[in-house]
């Protein structure tokens, strides 16, 4: 709302998602969402043949994500034509798609809102100094703390039940599977932390779970 300079006091807002998975978490949507927020209220429409992945800073800048190579697949495979990823994060290994579609890095949601519509922003793009106040990132900075220790916890007693347990086989490996990507989750987690990017931080702890 502030981006767009508008009132948004008198809005309620409403998000629907529908997927053939049982199971959606983590932060990378966040980008997606704003910009699709963006259009709602300004009623413009989208270019369907455009996505992006990203996580989003009350900033408005666009942070990095995990799974790229996943995502381009995705993205490939539903015939987009442009996909954005985060500014300065690598594009992972070579995808069958990534000759058949345009990768992108972008740095903020007002240059992800212009390839999105054609719509140029004119206004300068929300600061953290407006939003992100001292704070704010305590409140995120010890929020993020918890939410790492409770998934590290969590982990670890998982281990140790998977270590004593009597599975096998299939279920056995793909619990030790799960286990294996939320160590990688709490990583993720740990690493934003140290760079002070409490807020995906926090979805990623969320994420591992």
């Amino acid at each position: 709302c502030k981006t767009l300079n508008h009132d948004c006091v008198n809005l309620d807002f409403f998000y629907i998602i529908r997927s053939e998975y049982q199971i959606l978490g983590g932060p990378s949507a966040g980008a997606a969402m704003t910009v699709a927020t963006m259009a709602a209220i300004q009623g413009i429409d989208l270019d369907e043949g455009v996505s992006i992945t990203g996580t989003i800073n009350p900033s408005g800048s666009i942070g990095p994500v995990g799974a790229i190579d996943h995502k381009i697949e995705a993205a490939g495979a539903s015939g987009i034509h442009l996909f954005m990823i985060p500014l300065y994060q690598e594009d992972g290994k070579a995808s069958d798609y990534k000759d058949k579609l345009t990768i992108l890095g972008v740095d903020n949601v007002v240059e992800a809102y212009r390839h999105f519509t054609g719509y140029q922003i004119e206004t300068k793009n929300v600061s953290s100094v407006d939003i992100a106040s001292e704070t704010y990132s305590r409140v995120m900075a010890y929020l993020a703390e918890s939410l790492i220790k409770q998934s590290s916890e969590m982990l670890e007693s998982s281990k140790k039940e998977l270590a004593i347990s009597t599975l096998n086989g299939e279920l056995f490996n793909k619990i030790k599977a799960d286990i294996g990507m939320s160590e990688e989750e709490i990583k993720t987690a740990e690493t934003l932390y140290d760079s002070e990017q409490f807020y995906s931080s926090s979805s990623y702890s969320v994420r591992s779970y």
